[in-house]
């Protein structure tokens, strides 16, 4: 469980780090960053440091590889890794916290009566998923709908609309210039918002509030899906990020709950 614990911080913190900052340095800070978490948290929980370089090794390989375009059969190459070494991870069990090292310390003397109901173990993995769940899990979105083929149109453009003219037959109407606007990158922070909720909700068994949140979703996106013309693609779009981002809450929960 420590394991898996320890890739989830590396990976987690790596993937936050960058995303803060621009290409080429961003992959270069993130693995920075998950290389100095992997080894504090390994000497905080009381783990060899030789599994925090096994662990730093699988962090840069997703870093390297994320940070380079994404279509078809790379996607899942890509997400292969991170998939083989969790579940590699959580088949080395052996890998336990000494209950000596300074975050150990810190969650015995917590005044909290939770502190005494909760595992100190599944209280870092439960930490280390949410830190999964903020920036790697967009990154695993992304990937699955970078894996998803995009269907063509084939159907002839429509010709400009034309205006008489005085002097002339016709002439191409000018439309006016589109105006540029920046459209919000919502997603990029709604996304960790609702996985994080979701994860909360089924930690806590509050199924039927799980189940409010994912409709209010649908409800609220309805009127922009429903005016899609597009052969449904904003739908689908839609459909499999959703589907996406709820199944790396439901997968990282059950593993919290298997191990």
């Amino acid at each position: 469980m420590m394991l898996i614990a320890l890739l989830f911080v590396s990976v987690g913190v790596a993937d936050i780090a960058r995303e803060r900052f621009r290409k080429p340095a961003g992959p270069l800070v993130g693995a920075a960053a998950g290389a100095i978490a992997a080894v504090l948290v390994a000497l905080g929980l009381g783990i060899p440091l030789a599994w925090s370089l096994a662990v730093i090794g699988v962090m840069l390989a997703w870093v390297a590889s994320t940070a380079l375009p994404s279509s078809g059969q790379s996607s899942y190459l890509k997400l292969a890794i991170l998939g083989a070494a969790t579940v590699a991870a959580w088949a080395f069990p052996v890998v336990q916290a000494d209950h000596k090292g300074a975050i150990a310390a810190w969650y015995r003397n917590l005044p909290y009566e939770v502190a005494g109901e909760i595992g100190f173990e599944t209280f870092v993995l439960a930490a280390a998923s949410v830190l999964l769940l903020l920036e790697t899990s967009n990154i695993i979105v992304r990937l699955i709908l970078a894996a998803v083929p995009r269907a063509t149109s084939t159907s002839p453009l429509p010709a400009p609309p034309t205006r008489r003219s005085w002097f002339s037959r016709s002439q191409p109407a000018v439309s006016p210039a589109p105006t540029a606007e920046l459209p919000l990158k919502g997603g990029r922070i709604l996304g960790p918002f609702e996985r994080v909720f979701l994860f909360a909700l089924i930690l806590a068994g509050q199924f039927t509030a799980l189940a409010a949140l994912v409709a209010a979703k649908g409800i609220i996106r309805f009127p922009e899906i429903s005016k899609d013309t597009a052969h449904g693609a904003k739908a689908e779009y839609f459909l499999v990020g959703s589907f996406a981002s709820w199944g790396v809450v439901l997968a990282v929960a059950v593993l919290l709950q298997l191990t």
